[in-house]
Parts: structure tokens; sequence; C-alpha cells
């Protein structure tokens, strides 16, 4: 077994700076909400109300919503520019000048903790960063500079390596976040959040470059879903919704359960900020090596097929929410986050498919209105996660909205069980014979492909 692997490193270092950064900043926010409104600076004692908590979670609902709902703004509009003109890089400056603006609001209502409200920094600090682009439009640029630098073939680990590079910053701002708080406060915490992301802003201007490919047929703004919708030969058109609403789904599940995931651990199950803080880290660890060791190994070497991986690890997902959904003790909660070791399956194949059904130019479009389609299940689910949460959070049954992930996992399930059933039916054995079959004349690929 050939275990030779070329990383072509180009943006997964900036994915890494920015995740630590915006790790540390969306951490502390959690815990800068729950100072500002359970904190009774007038007696200097803590709040410890199921109002305060309930208020605290509405408002990182509301925050939440907010970054991922404005982005469908610079998303769209930044989908139909790269595709026209081919150029990435200025997008990416883009959404790291709102991380650090982003990271000084939260610095600037560190530094005036009493004068500045929880919904003032909430609406400042979510308007900034969701206009500018936040998580999606990082994705999406990863995902235009994975897709214009490697085969097909090699597609699917390559996406793995972009969510390991942001699920490594990631748990290192979580790990980071609850001592820095702790032991230096959250004027530190939020100073080294900026310098992270000016750092990536620089390694943009003096690292990354990249050679434009401007669609020579580009679609107006107007037409965008057009992209989606469009007759596609050898059920691609199926194959391609099907997994664009896997996607949506498998982002809302992840961000409403982090969404709710510090409060339930610090308020339903009593840990403390700095424990909190290293279970999330766990989990993270785990989805990190299931996007940067198990899934290129099952992909890449055991040459396990896109469609099979994405239906094993919804499995494991589904199961590994009900397990933690009735976990009570803190033994049984520690065991839960090895079933993440085949999470990041879904996010890799998912991008992967997505790629490979429709043309390079028509990648930017295309994920803009992924985006958007998100978005809209965000703004259903996350709701849902945080009225469970309110309801049963102080109940005997605590973990009661991992049981909405369970239900969700099983959505993905049967999508990924239909895209099989799409492909046999068409006479094949496996996708990757339906998009070898598949006239390149007509759009949906730009090379042939050897493995889906």
């Amino acid at each position: 077994m050939n275990l030779n692997l070329k990383l072509d490193i180009t943006i997964e270092p900036v994915i890494f700076l920015l995740a630590f950064s915006n790790g540390l900043s969306s951490n502390g926010g959690v815990n800068l909400i729950m100072a500002k409104v359970c904190h009774d600076y007038q007696h200097e004692t803590l709040l410890s109300s199921k109002s305060c908590f309930q208020r605290s979670a509405d408002l990182n609902t509301i925050k939440t919503m907010l970054k991922e709902c404005l982005p469908i703004v610079p998303l769209l509009l930044g989908g139909a520019w790269r595709d026209r003109h081919g150029k990435n890089i200025p997008l990416i400056i883009l959404l790291i000048s709102g991380q650090i603006v982003g990271a000084l609001v939260c610095l600037l209502s560190s530094i005036f903790l009493e004068s500045i409200s929880a919904m003032v920094t909430v609406l400042a600090e979510s308007i900034v960063t969701g206009l500018t682009g936040s998580l999606p439009l990082i994705i999406m640029t990863a995902t235009c500079f994975i897709t214009a630098r490697t085969t097909i073939e090699d597609r699917t680990y390559r996406m793995s390596f972009v969510l390991a590079a942001y699920l490594g910053g990631l748990t290192l701002g979580l790990i980071m976040s609850g001592i820095m708080i702790q032991n230096f406060g959250f004027i530190t915490l939020y100073s080294v959040a900026t310098i992270l992301a000016a750092l990536s802003l620089v390694y943009v201007c003096l690292m990354v470059t990249e050679v434009a490919v401007p669609s020579k047929e580009p679609l107006p703004i107007w037409l965008m879903f057009k992209i989606i919708f469009k007759k596609r030969d050898k059920y691609l058109r199926p194959i391609l919704l099907s997994i664009i609403l896997v996607h949506s789904i498998y982002g809302a599940v992840l961000l409403s359960e982090g969404n709710v995931f510090v409060i339930f651990l610090e308020n339903s199950l009593k840990f403390s900020l700095t424990e909190a803080g290293l279970y999330s880290s766990y989990k993270s660890i785990m989805l990190a090596l299931s996007t940067f060791i198990v899934v290129p190994l099952l992909s890449k070497y055991f040459k396990m097929k896109d469609v099979s991986l994405g239906i094993i690890s919804s499995i494991v997902m589904c199961l590994g929410a009900i397990w933690t959904a009735f976990s009570t003790t803190r033994l049984l909660l520690a065991l839960c986050p090895l079933t993440d070791l085949l999470k990041g399956g879904v996010f890799a194949v998912g991008k992967s498919i997505m790629t490979k059904c429709v043309g390079q130019n028509e990648i930017g479009q295309m994920l803009g209105a992924e985006f958007v389609i998100e978005a809209c299940a965000q703004m259903t689910i996350l709701p849902l996660y945080t009225y469970v949460y309110n309801k049963t959070g102080v109940t005997k049954f605590p973990g009661a909205f991992f049981m909405l992930s369970a239900i969700f996992s099983l959505i993905i399930l049967i999508c990924f069980c239909v895209i099989q059933f799409l492909t046999f039916k068409k006479g094949k054995q496996s996708l990757d014979e339906v998009i070898i079959s598949t006239d390149i004349e007509d759009g949906v690929q730009d090379e042939p492909s050897t493995k889906l």
C-alpha cells in the first residue's frame, strides 16, 4: 500500500489561524455574554437563576443566527464574482478583515464590561463578521482553492484536510479560551484573537498565490439557483440536490449543537469553565482526527467509495447522538466523542460530491446557492435546539436536544441511500461510474474521474 502523500499546502494555514482566532472569540463570546447577563456588578455576585441562563442561551442563538444568515449577501455576490473573475484572494481578505474588526468589537466590549450591554455586543460583532462572510465564505473559498488545485481522485481526502485545519485551530482556541479567561481575562483573549486574524492576513498577502481562471459564460446572480436545479445527465441533478440537503442538515446540526453545548455542560452537568473548554476541545480533537487521518485513509488508501463512506459516517453519527443524549455521568460522556471519529466523513464526502457534479466554472455560484439553503436550514433548526434545551436543560433529561441530532442523522442516512439507489438504478456499481459516463461537454466535470 503506497502511503506517499502530496499535501500541496495552500490555504490550510489561513484556515487554521482564522479558526484559532474564531475558537477564542466564539467560546469567549459565550462566557462574555454570561458575564454581562448573569453578573451583578453592584454586589460582585454571579446570578444563577434559570432565567439568567435562558437569556444567555437566547442571546447566543441570536448571535449564531445572525452570523449564519447575514453571510448570504457576501456569498451570493462573492460566488458570482468569483466565477466571473476566477479569483479567491480578494474574498479571503474581506472575510479576514471582518474577523479582525469583530474581535476588536469584543475587545472594546471587554474593556467597557459594565458599560456596553450584551445585546449591543452581540449585534455589533455578529453584523460585522456576518456581512464579511464569516465561516461560510471561508469554506467556499477553500473549496474553490482545493477544486482548482487537485484532481477529482484526490479531492475527497483533500477536503478532509481543509476541515482538519479548521478543527485543529478551533480545538486549540477552545482549549486556550477557558484557560486565558480564568488566568488573564477577556481583554487578553480578544487581543490574541485579533493578532491571530492579522497574522492570517499577512500570510495571504505574502504566501498565497493563484492563477485566475474566469468563467466563459458566467450566470447573473438572479439565475444562481439555476446551477443547482438545471437538468443534468445520469441522475446527477437528484444526486446533487440530495447531497446539498445532506450538507445543509449536517452543518445546521453541528452549529445548533455547538450553540447550546457549552451552556449544557456548565449549567446542566455542572462543568467548570475550564472543564467545559477541555471537553469541547476533546470532541473537536476526535473530529479533527476523523478528517485528518480516518477519512483520508478510508478514501485514499482503502479505496472506499464516497457514498459508502457517507452511509457509514451517518450511521455512526446517529448512534453517537443517542449515546450522548442518555449519558448522565462524566465517564459515559467521556466515551461519546469516540463516535466522532467518522463524523467528519459527511463533510468531506458532501463537498467532494458537490464539486464533482458541476463544472469548475460553476463551483463558486453553486456553493453560494448551497450556503443559502444551508442558512435557511440553520434558521429553522437552530431555534429548535434552543427551545428544546430551554425546556429540558434543568430536567432529568438535559441531553434531549441530542435526540434531534439523531433524527437529522437518519435523514442524512436516507439521502445517502437514495444516492446509492440512483447509482444502482442506472446500472452502475458505484457513483464514480456514473460521473465517468457523463459527457464532459455538458459541463458536469472538467476531467475524467476514476473514483467518486
